[in-house]
């Protein structure tokens, strides 16, 4: 037993001790081998009780496992070294800003001897210096056991000379034997090979042979690249020559194309009739003779500039300068002729929004100054008829827009194509006679501020004046553009506050008792008649010489061009009355062209009241006559919501409170249903807003007063049951897209045909008849509307308001076809659709056509019912998915290990691989960071109780040296009061 563990304690440190050499015999061998220096090494004895051992269930001779057996006191004491040596190091230097570290070689290596590091410093910089740059490149030096990134080849022609085993095969490029070399004397290879190794004159004998050889045998790699170079350089020599080719034709184009563009110049003129013919070959011959006359003028500038180089390098005495002054001047006349070629004007840029609508709202000012000119009869010639002729509405992308003319009894009067008046120059020369001559039978008629009135018409004639010259003389026109503009912009400017005034003065004085006939008949001829009288009376007391005593009846009807922004709705009123439904459009679309949000800010003010005024306009639609006037309101539509969707909320609040109004009014009416303008004014509301959205501002509280309407009004009249059918027609519109259900108007239409079957059955046994079929009746929401129905229209009435409330029934079952709850919300209706059926009964007072169409939309109601209770499943409880039964089937793996972790799944594997490994690494890591806390803790600790000792006993030590000098005090003082006592005795 001692034997096989070695015996006791005691014993194993005696034989330690024996091998260390402390104790015993050591022979000279071992001294030897041991050191001189070396002092007996004492292994410290294994402490038995140190070894934990893991105890295993089973054994398996001949297996170690990596921690069976280990000495945690041992480990723990070598991490604790290892810590005082990494971690300590670094806390003691934890405040050091610097330090300073011997890196070099050998220093850090506890076994290396200062005279080895001597040497190994001494072998490493002799290796630095043996392998500098400068080695590189040394062409004696044969080593070539450097074969890295820095080892340099010397190459030629891009090979290497080290690749080269016989130089006598070398062909060199030919760039290597160039013109320097045979102006130096220098001989090519050609002559070297023949006539030094090439065997004197029996080369050429010899070369017809070897040629025969060579053709024989198979071509080299370098032969055949040797060829398509070859080729390659020929095709290429031909694309030179043919560009050049074409190089020369284009030279001898460019030559003969001063001749070509006298040839391009020739333009076919276009044959027109009459007077436009002359007057446009007047115009051309003005402008061909103009360019001519422009033409000759540089020619001749660019001779003068011409002879002045010309001179100036004859004076410098260069005339090899010459021919190059003579190639320069041709070349700048070219590009001058060139430039001054109308293709080569640049055309006018794309202009923005706001600059079109500027033009826009321009234009029909100027158009609307126009018109009122022409209403208050301007003088076309002083001997001739006071006649003129015009297309009448004047829009502004219609058929009629651009030139147009029409012939009257002695004057054409023509437009251009932005409406303008062009006269004739005969006409134009007979109005100036006529101002000219009212001039002077009215000296005295001037302004306040000393100008007279036909200051501002002349300077409009003269602009007339200038547009027709303009459109004589485009030239003139093209090179001044700019100051045209300028001059019609500031005309239209003057023309409109004529108008303006002109107008307020004409409205003033229509303003009478008669105003609303004139309004009312503006196209008729009292009114003309009236309109002449007021523009006689406006002349006469305006003074304006232009304007002659004859109203314009086809300029008076005219439609104006420009309106003032309507402030309430009597103002729109005058716009629009006795007016069609397209002048309706055309007034709503000039206004909102004037008054367009981007021109001016006030422009926003001045759409939200044309929001309101169109909103209040609906009401003489509606009340104005006995049918309302649905085409006007459908006219409105579409502007009303192209204005809301502009402005925003504030249009939606205009709208918001046009409806609480609306509600009071009819609240406030005892039948609770609504009358025609509020018909209109619901229907307008649904088509501007979106009635799909769950709650919105106007839609939301527009459907519960027309539920509130339809609940609770009263329907006895024939028009309260037409109203209510028409916002139930309505709802079901507004619910074709979210497909919700209405009960209100299923209710109303229910009890309406209720009610007609009672109404009808009842007169079943009398002569009159009950209801009558008229499609046109039915089709018209204008004749149900109305107040008043005629007696023989009443059967026809009824008719009408059974048909549509069947197609209602029908149309809200088909929106609700997809519902679960279908077959509850139609048995009324199918109850109802009952009693109209055909075999119901009905034939003395029902058409048949009714009674088949109420047939066909029973049959359709109740197959739709039908088909969702067949759709529907009863209730159950809930099915889960059934599961499967596990199996016991083996799991085959290829390499089988006992305790080892195998997915099938590599990735997952992989995964489950990677995880393990991070997760003892983390705890490892976690451990290692407790323990060096641990460590850091107790270093802490040590210092506080090494700094409280310290502290302890230099405060012990001042102690004790004032103790000692108290004493020594208190003995001198003893000894002081002794010597006295002594004295004193």
């Amino acid at each position: 037993m001692s034997k096989r563990s070695g015996g006791s304690a005691l014993t194993r440190l005696k034989h330690s001790l024996r091998e260390a050499g402390a104790i015993g015999r050591v022979s000279k061998t071992k001294q030897k081998r041991l050191g001189a220096g070396a002092g007996p090494a004492v292994a410290a004895p294994e402490n038995p009780f140190e070894r934990k051992v893991t105890k295993t269930k089973f054994e398996v001779l001949g297996r170690r496992r990596p921690g069976e057996t280990g000495r945690p006191t041992v480990a723990r004491s070598r991490s604790e070294q290892t810590r005082k040596e990494t971690l300590l190091v670094e806390y003691k230097s934890r405040n050091h800003k610097s330090g300073f570290k011997d890196r070099r070689f050998g220093e850090t290596d506890a076994n290396m001897t200062e005279e080895d590091r001597m040497l190994e410093r001494f072998a490493k910089e002799r290796q630095r210096l043996s392998s500098r740059k400068s080695s590189n490149f040394n062409l004696n030096d044969d080593d070539d056991d450097d074969d890295g990134a820095d080892a340099l080849t010397i190459t030629h022609g891009g090979r290497s000379l080290a690749d080269l085993d016989n130089f006598d095969d070398f062909v060199p490029s030919e760039d290597d034997i160039g013109d320097d070399d045979l102006a130096l004397g220098r001989l090519d290879r050609e002559t070297v090979t023949r006539s030094h190794f090439g065997g004197g004159g029996d080369y050429a004998d010899q070369e017809p042979a070897g040629q025969a050889s060579v053709e024989a045998r198979p071509r080299t790699r370098r032969e055949i690249m040797q060829e398509i170079i070859e080729k390659s350089k020929a095709h290429k020599q031909e694309r030179q020559e043919a560009r050049q080719q074409d190089l020369v034709e284009m030279e001898k184009l460019d030559r003969d194309f001063s001749e070509m563009r006298s040839l391009l110049q020739i333009r076919e003129p276009i044959r027109r009739k009459g007077a436009e013919a002359a007057a446009e070959a007047a115009t051309e011959a003005a402008a061909a003779t103009e360019a001519d006359a422009n033409k000759m003028k540089w020619q001749k500038l660019d001779e003068q500039r011409k002879l002045a180089k010309r001179q100036e390098a004859l004076d410098r005495g260069n005339e090899s300068d010459l021919s190059d002054i003579d190639d320069q001047a041709e070349y700048d006349q070219l590009l001058e002729e060139m430039s001054r070629d109308e293709r080569a004007r640049p055309s006018d840029r794309l202009k923005s929004a706001e600059e079109r609508l500027h033009e826009e709202r321009d234009k029909l000012k100027r158009l609307e100054a126009e018109r009122f000119k022409r209403m208050m009869g301007l003088t076309a010639a002083s001997g001739a008829e006071e006649t003129q002729a015009e297309d009448g509405a004047d829009t502004l992308d219609g058929p009629g827009a651009g030139r147009r003319a029409r012939t009257g009894l002695s004057t054409t009067i023509s437009y251009d194509k932005d409406g303008r008046l062009q006269l004739s120059s005969a006409d134009r020369q007979a109005v100036d006679e006529e101002i000219a001559k009212r001039r002077k039978l009215h000296p005295e008629d001037e302004d306040e501020d000393g100008h007279s009135d036909d200051d501002d018409d002349d300077d409009d004639g003269d602009d007339d004046d200038d547009d027709d010259d303009d459109d004589g003389d485009d030239d003139e026109e093209e090179e001044d553009g700019d100051s045209d503009d300028d001059s019609e912009a500031i005309s239209s400017d003057e023309e409109e506050e004529e108008v303006a005034s002109a107008r307020q003065a004409f409205y003033q004085d229509s303003d009478d008792e008669d105003s609303g006939k004139r309004s009312a008949g503006l196209g008729s001829k009292d009114a003309l008649g009236e309109s002449t009288l007021l523009a006689r009376s406006l002349t006469n007391k305006a003074g304006r010489v232009e304007f002659s005593d004859v109203v314009d009846e086809a300029a008076a009807a005219e439609l104006p061009f420009t309106f003032a922004a309507p402030e309430d709705l009597a103002t729109f009123l005058q716009y629009v009355t006795g007016r069609s439904p397209d002048d309706l459009r055309l007034v709503i679309e000039r206004l909102m062209t004037l008054y367009h949000i981007r021109l001016a800010a006030a422009n926003r003010g001045h759409l939200e009241t044309l929001v309101g005024v169109l909103l209040d306009y609906l009401e003489p639609l509606g009340l104005g006559s006995d049918e309302p006037d649905f085409e006007r309101a459908i006219v409105m539509a579409p502007y009303l919501r192209r204005l809301v969707q502009v402005l925003g909320n504030p249009a939606v609040e205009i709208c918001i409170e046009r409806l609480k109004r609306v509600r009071q009014e009819v609240v406030a009416d005892a039948s609770l249903m609504p009358n025609q303008f509020h018909a209109l004014f619901y229907q307008m509301m649904g088509y501007i807003f979106p009635t799909s959205d769950f709650r919105h501002p106007v839609a939301t509280p527009l459907q519960l007063l027309m539920g509130q309407s339809l609940v609770f009004g009263a329907s006895r009249s024939l028009y309260e049951r037409s109203v209510g059918i028409f916002m139930c027609a309505q709802f079901v519109e507004f619910q074709k897209t979210t497909r919700r259900f209405v009960p209100e108007a299923a209710t109303f239409v229910t009890r309406l045909l209720n009610s007609l079957h009672e109404e009808c059955s009842a007169w079943a046994d009398t002569t009159s008849v009950a209801l009558e079929v008229d499609a046109e009746y039915s089709q018209s929401w204008p004749r149900l509307l109305s107040h008043s129905v005629p007696a023989d229209k009443v059967a026809a009435h009824r008719g009408a308001l059974l048909r549509i409330a069947l197609e209602i029934l029908y149309e809200q079952a088909t929106l609700l076809s997809t519902t679960m709850s279908l077959p509850v919300i139609v048995h009324p209706m199918i109850e109802t659709l009952k009693k109209f059926a055909p075999d119901a009964g009905n034939a003395g007072w029902l058409p048949e056509s009714l009674a088949q169409r109420a047939g066909h939309i029973l049959k359709q109601i109740q197959f739709l019912s039908d088909s969702v209770v067949a759709s529907r499943l009863p209730l159950m409880w809930q099915r889960h998915r059934a599961v499967a039964i596990k199996t016991r089937a083996p799991r085959i793996e290829k390499s089988y290990r006992v305790g080892q972790r195998r997915d099938p799944n590599p990735e997952r594997q992989e995964a489950k691989k990677l995880a393990y490994e991070l997760r003892t690494v983390r705890r490892g890591a976690t451990r290692e960071l407790r323990r060096d806390a641990a460590f850091l803790s107790r270093v802490k600790r040590d210092e506080v109780i090494k700094s409280d000792r310290e502290y302890k006993e230099k405060i012990k030590s001042i102690y004790s040296s004032l103790s000692k000098e108290a004493n020594s005090m208190s003995s001198e003082e003893r000894a002081h009061l002794k010597r006295k006592q002594f004295k004193l005795r």
